[in-house]
């Protein structure tokens, strides 16, 4: 957007950078780097960044003075606006060892017992000149606990240990706070699907609810989209809700209104909700600090952990408030002290932790550095940099890449390389077709590799016979998922959704999704493709059912897919509106593409419905949209 109208910051004067710790990481980091660069020269702004985590650094010092040699100021403080007293569960040992002596007479395998509970609450740097680090709270309940004999491959014997502590902990901690008027927020570091949750909290204790109109609404319009009631009405209605990506945009606003108005209410969630969402909670609970996937677990960042209690207690939404964290093993006591993972225990220090400064740019520039430039060179990294430079000058190109973070972090030697090779790149990329493809990239806001490819899909005789025409939305949408489908598998899973197997299986998905079939009637075209699985007397959403992938696919694809429209339509319009003296009006359900996509409508009519949040099929029924003889 600033690449192609530098204008619209010209006469800033003040960029309010928040979360500015973003800037350290990925892609998303090194774009933010150069945007940010790029603004200093348009304007005489003066940068006022913020973040919880962000480090008093020379080097950051260093930057923002070269970013506009404004004078410096700097405010450090430990004061955060969540009011929450940072805690821990742990057993009294002699109750772990009773446990296992217990478990060993049992002569079985498997064994489960009610262990004693005490809270501790940390008050570090608040009384530093007292010595206790942990003041105990007895639990009034004991928490029952599994044992399982296995085997210890180090000392080749057998050994008892908890199993499933984190979740059966956090569960009846959570449902024990509920029981005493408080709204609970737990977080679950799993991938699985949460939805299973529910019915293993409403087996230790409901709490009744009034749904409110709105709650009832919102679900009301899940069942519409699902093709069938969701699980969390019954969970909503007993007081407990879930809330994870894996739901539908209704659901996850029904579980939110839920929340908000519930004086006892607990919810489940994923770390997503972390971000920056208000919730009036009174106590958080974080089940164990390790992430967990398919593939691997790790311990999360302080940063993560931190953003997780700091739902709790925030001015407005609630008191003060407790952070509780469930770590991975059970933590002991004695008389004298206690035993807490370290992995825990940094969690717990009232001084929140910082982030080392860097840049998500440096690995963009080390990567450049190594490339070989050749003719053929379309190339993301240089993409990426040449989009918010725009249409800029070797000296002005140079001054933006100096201005970055990342050169505080590079010697002078790197920097001139990368920057050499970025204005090599730039002269072999000037055939018509290479000039094409990057125009294209810089106004769309996407990948090289993107336009290149889907600029071969295009069919430039027939999209100008077309558009000479005028054309119903249905013949416009037959001709980009014609389009579409001369995509190759590999393209379209590193790009669009890598759950779609085959170009066939996604036309016959968009085709249903814009159509107005329930998600339900989608997840039966990817079962009957091979891709997850499905019982229909017995419908879930666990991560291996095809109702599950579908959802995923929504959430995730239909973005990428209407993002890659916007390709098409900026390809059309740069290779046909070359001379602005002749300039081709294009019509507006040509333009209109990409919402039909985003939406999951058929119809310009239907996505005017479709902004009031009514159900896709609905839209499309009133509409009168020709797809829906498909349904």
């Amino acid at each position: 957007m600033i690449a192609n109208n530098p204008d619209m910051v010209k006469k800033c004067s003040l960029c309010i950078v928040d979360e500015f710790h973003t800037i350290y990481h990925g892609s998303r980091g090194a774009l933010l780097d150069l945007l940010l660069s790029r603004i200093s020269q348009i304007s005489k702004t003066t940068f006022l960044i913020m973040s919880a985590i962000i480090e008093n650094s020379p080097k950051l010092v260093s930057w923002l003075k070269k970013l506009n040699g404004y004078k410096i100021g700097i405010t450090d403080t430990k004061w955060r606006p969540a009011r929450t007293l940072r805690g821990f569960v742990s057993h009294p040992e002699e109750e772990i060892i009773r446990a296992k002596r217990e478990a060993e007479k049992n002569g079985k395998k498997t064994y489960k017992t009610k262990l004693k509970t005490n809270l501790y609450f940390c008050v570090q740097d608040i009384w530093s000149d007292n010595k206790r680090q942990a003041y105990p709270f007895d639990l009034p309940i004991e928490m029952e606990v599994r044992f399982k004999k296995v085997l210890d491959k180090y000392y080749g014997i057998e050994k008892w240990r908890v199993e499933g502590y984190g979740n059966d902990v956090s569960r009846q901690l959570g449902n024990y706070l509920s029981s005493c008027n408080m709204p609970v927020l737990i977080f679950s570091q799993g991938t699985r699907h949460l939805l299973s949750e529910i019915d293993k909290h409403l087996k230790l204790g409901t709490f009744s609810q009034n749904l409110s109109e709105l709650t009832k609404a919102y679900l009301i319009l899940a069942k519409e989209e699902l093709g069938y009631e969701s699980e969390l009405v019954l969970g909503l209605k007993n007081g407990i809700g879930i809330h994870t990506q894996a739901l539908l945009d209704e659901e996850q606003l029904a579980v939110e209104d839920f929340f908000r108005k519930s004086s006892n209410g607990v919810l489940s969630a994923t770390g997503t909700i972390s971000q920056g969402l208000n919730l009036a909670a009174a106590a958080v609970i974080i089940n164990t600090t390790k992430q967990y996937s398919e593939e691997e677990s790790k311990s999360m960042s302080k940063t993560e952990v931190i953003n997780m209690i700091g739902r709790a207690g925030r001015p407005g939404f609630g008191l003060q408030s407790l952070g509780i964290i469930v770590p991975q093993y059970p933590s002991t006591t004695t008389e004298s002290h206690f035993n807490l993972d370290s992995d825990s225990t940094i969690y717990l220090e009232r001084v929140d932790g910082v982030e080392e400064t860097t840049s998500g740019l440096l690995n963009v520039i080390n990567d450049i550095t190594q490339k070989e430039i050749n003719d053929e060179g379309i190339d993301d990294n240089f993409t990426l940099i040449t989009n918010v430079a725009g249409g800029s000058s070797i000296k002005l190109r140079r001054d933006m890449l100096n201005k970055t973070l990342a050169t505080q972090f590079l010697e002078d030697k790197t920097f001139e390389e990368a920057l050499d090779k970025w204005n090599n790149w730039l002269t072999t990329t000037r055939s018509e077709e290479k000039e094409l493809i990057l125009n294209a990239a810089v106004k769309s806001s996407n990948k090289s590799s993107v336009i290149e490819a889907i600029y071969k899909t295009i069919d430039q005789d027939e999209i100008i016979s077309m558009l000479k025409g005028k054309h119903e939305d249905r013949v416009w949408i037959d001709w980009l998922l014609n389009c579409l489908n001369k995509l190759d598998t590999r393209f379209i899973q590193e790009n669009i959704h890598e759950l779609f197997t085959s170009s066939t299986v996604m036309i016959e998905f968009m085709k249903g999704w814009i159509t107005g079939y329930t998600i339900l009637d989608l997840a039966k075209i990817l079962n009957n493709s091979g891709i997850g699985t499905l019982n229909e007397s017995k419908l879930s959403r666990s991560n291996r059912t095809s109702i599950a992938k579908a959802v995923k696919i929504i959430k995730e694809g239909i973005r990428n897919i209407s993002h890659i429209t916007n390709a098409y339509i900026t390809i059309v319009d740069l290779s046909l509106n070359f001379d602005e003296s002749e300039r081709i009006e294009f019509p507006s359900n040509f333009l209109a593409l990409s919402n039909f996509l985003r939406y999951g409508v058929s119809s310009e009519k239907a996505i005017a419905l479709r902004k009031l949040n009514y159900p896709r099929h609905i839209c499309n029924r009133l509409s009168g949209s020709y797809l829906n003889t498909i349904r």
